[in-house]
């Protein structure tokens, strides 16, 4: 859908931004995202997506990490803690529409 696009640059941004300054950002994106999206039907889809996305990312992980059993000594930890903030994030946020769309949040 279209809000896809921006929401999840804003996302991926904000992630960014606060990997390498160690720091969120001083507009939330979670407020952002919620304003972009005029249906709140669309949270559903929003959710459902950063579920899919964190979840392939949650994936990506553990194959790694079975991989890298049999390589010890070619272990990076950087890969790790990239593929670990972005499951984390996208299962966050996926929580957080959920939520939203539920009544849990207003």
């Amino acid at each position: 859908s279209g809000i896809m696009g921006p929401a999840m640059f804003v996302l991926v941004a904000s992630l960014i931004l606060a990997g390498l300054t160690g720091e969120l950002p001083k507009v939330e994106p979670s407020r952002y995202l919620m304003s972009q999206i005029s249906d709140r039907e669309q949270y559903v889809q929003v959710a459902l997506g950063l579920f899919a996305l964190g979840s392939l990312f949650a994936i990506r992980f553990v194959w790694y990490e079975v991989s890298m059993l049999s390589r010890p000594s070619e272990r990076r930890l950087y890969p790790q803690l990239v593929t670990a903030l972005c499951a984390s994030a996208s299962l966050g946020y996926g929580n957080f529409f959920l939520l939203t769309w539920a009544g849990v949040y207003a």
